[in-house]
């Protein structure tokens, strides 16, 4: 046996004991939300669906896209909220609200692709239990490139955004607008689908 082979041993010891500590931290962290979950003030919420997006003149982005490549509409966008509410009914309630969301437009032997991560606060009013209404914005950065085709463009991008929710019962429908510097045209997002809350 060379130092080699206990050299990699202690390596694969070292990333073990740092995954077990990994899955330690993540039970603990869902122990502390699940704790926090059952608190009065606390407000949660989660939702899933259909998103769609919507980028308008491409001509300052890429000379090569055409008009008919504006829309990205097939796609699937997640959020997950987290916030303290006011009150018995949690009439008014602010937190945190990450959110995902991707979107693919296969248009002209061309496939283009918008991978959106963004990181928000919310302001949420529910003045019935099945209706709320909510507010956020925060920012957003996306991942925009062409899938196939003989495009090469691709460009990451870091901007502000805002958006509005109205969700019903289970279902929500959303809006969002996320503002890039100049020539880059501003992006919508459209979203509907299931929403669940505590």
């Amino acid at each position: 046996m060379d130092l080699f082979f206990f050299a990699d041993i202690l390596v694969k010891l070292i990333i073990l004991e740092l995954n077990v500590k990994k899955v330690v931290l993540i039970v603990l962290l869902a122990a502390a939300l699940t704790g926090f979950a059952s608190a009065g003030g606390l407000d949660m919420h989660f939702g899933l669906g259909y998103q769609a997006q919507y980028f308008g003149d491409y001509s300052d982005m890429n000379t090569d896209f055409t008009g008919d490549t504006a829309w990205m509409p097939y796609g699937i966008g997640a959020y997950a909220g987290v916030g303290y509410g006011f009150g018995d009914r949690k009439v008014i309630s602010v937190g945190i609200e990450p959110a995902i969301a991707m979107g693919i437009n296969f248009t002209n032997n061309i496939a283009l692709a918008n991978m959106v991560i963004q990181g928000r606060g919310y302001l949420k009013f529910k003045p019935a239990k099945a209706f709320t209404v909510a507010g956020f914005g925060g920012v957003s950065y996306d991942m925009y490139g062409a899938l196939s085709g003989d495009q090469t463009f691709s460009k990451n991008l870091l901007a502000p955004m805002a958006g509005a929710r109205i969700t019903l019962l289970f279902l929500y429908a959303q809006y969002d607008v996320t503002f890039y510097e100049a020539p880059y045209p501003m992006r919508h997002g459209f979203g509907v689908g299931f929403a669940f809350k505590k």
